[in-house]
């Protein structure tokens, strides 16, 4: 995290630091603060005045890691350049020199508010989603249009709904696998998904503790294999997200589509701004909201399918498909030929321009589309058997199938409401992976009007 960007290597600013963002995906006892504590030094000892900050899922639990971290600090040869003050609702630590400061945070863009911090120190992750993570950094973030800042974003292993940790380490092991060298650093520590042929959850005990100790970054310091023989008996699941960087996904058990393969089957990038798309939407059954994903094929042949836009309510999706329609690279607008999406289909298709058409799936296409975007997801292996990628940035599809529940409509199985809260994502989803294949090529240019 320190690196910095070289002149000599081509680096678009030498003399910056090489890494905005670092992401540390530790398991537990891994010793997070000894990581914390030489990055706030870096931060704050110098000839600068500048501020460090650290957030974790409450503000008790921020104070909680800024003490720990503090505590190093106060312990080290740094101490005589410090000043540790805490009281009721206030807390920091003071570089007596230069002013800089160290202090905890509560996780939200309030918090942060027209604070200019150099160092955002983001604990426990796995706590957040997505859209929770990117509220705290429109608390910070603003500040480094003007200056450099880093972020570090720390966690052991997540449960089903931490998106943000599930996005940053789709990311992280996307860059690593491209040898990306600036702009974000990832360092993960997991046991590998499979062992000898074997998932490692089925593992004889004494080798699921041989495998857990071997990938612990304190195997050497100070970690027992007794600990560890004591902790697999309070569970496999717990053991592994504590111990072994293998997230709690025990929802997919009751999920209609295993949420560990979506998870799996995530993509990095969008579908490209100047690909041909075909558009899917569904709307509520009791117009609570509507929904609009869009499908593309790659040229490898792979699809991916992505969200679009979700809003609460209906009347918005139609004026809204037609401008992103008349915007262009839209080839193919798709839904379901029945119930409110139909009236919506009749809406939009008059206004359609040439060379988009509208495709209305009937019951058996509908149920088939949803029975292909299943099987897709979870019967492949990335990466060697990879059937669709999905790109759910702000988690609705996910949210989708944890809500829905199956019913037999006709043909075959569709996805249904099991309560009140919509589901509109997770039929578009599977309309828009029907629909990607069967967009037409763009029309023929029409040749120069002439006379004689």
């Amino acid at each position: 995290m320190g690196e910095v960007q070289s002149e000599e290597a081509g680096d678009p600013e030498p003399g910056r630091l090489a890494y905005d963002q670092g992401t540390a995906f530790m398991p537990r006892r891994s010793g997070k603060t000894v990581v914390v504590q030489p990055m706030v030094a870096r931060t704050c000892g110098g000839k600068e005045r500048r501020q460090a900050w650290t957030m974790a899922q409450k503000r008790d639990s921020a104070v909680h890691r800024w003490r720990d971290a503090t505590d190093q600090i106060l312990a080290s040869p740094m101490a005589a350049q410090v000043k540790r003050k805490i009281s009721i609702a206030h807390e920091e630590l003071r570089w007596i020199k230069t002013g800089s400061l160290y202090l905890p945070a509560a996780p939200d863009d309030e918090s942060l508010h027209g604070e200019d911090p150099d160092m955002a120190i983001v604990d426990e992750l796995w706590a957040l989603t997505l859209a929770e993570l990117e509220a705290i950094q429109d608390g910070y973030r603003p500040a480094w249009s003007v200056k450099e800042g880093q972020e570090l974003l720390l966690s052991a292993a997540g449960v089903l709904r931490s998106t943000a940790l599930k996005h940053q380490r789709v990311i992280g092991r996307e860059g690593v696998a491209r040898g990306r060298r600036l702009g974000s650093a990832f360092f993960e520590w997991a046991v590998p998904p499979m062992v000898d042929g074997v998932p490692v959850q089925d593992l004889e005990d004494e080798q699921l503790i041989d495998v857990v100790w071997a990938s612990h970054p304190r195997r050497h310091f100070g970690l027992g294999r007794a600990f560890l023989a004591n902790e697999l008996t309070k569970g496999r699941t717990r053991f592994l997200r504590h111990y072994g960087g293998i997230d709690d996904d025990t929802g997919s058990d009751s999920a209609i589509i295993d949420l560990v393969r979506i998870h799996d089957a995530a993509a990095v990038a969008g579908i490209p701004e100047d690909a041909r798309v075909a558009l899917a939407f569904e709307v509520d059954p009791d117009g609570l909201q509507a929904s609009i994903a869009a499908g593309y094929v790659w040229p490898d042949g792979v699809a991916q399918v992505e969200a679009v836009e979700e809003r609460d309510g209906t009347r918005w999706a139609g004026p809204r498909i037609v401008e992103m329609v008349e915007a262009g690279g839209v080839g193919l607008v798709a839904c379901v030929n029945a119930g409110p999406a139909r009236d919506l289909a009749d809406e939009i298709e008059p206004r359609l321009p040439e060379g988009v058409t509208m495709l209305r799936l009937p019951a058996g296409d509908y149920s088939a589309s949803f029975t292909r975007l299943k099987t897709s997801i979870e019967e492949q292996r990335p990466p060697e058997l990879v059937r669709v990628r999905i790109h759910d940035p702000r988690g609705e599809m996910v949210t989708a199938v944890t809500r829905a529940g199956t019913a037999r409509w006709r043909s075959g199985p569709v996805p249904v409401k099991r309560g009140a809260e919509p589901i509109a994502m997770l039929p578009a989803f599977s309309v828009a992976l029907w629909a990607a294949d069967k967009i037409p090529a763009p029309p023929k240019p029409r040749p120069p009007f002439r006379i004689g």
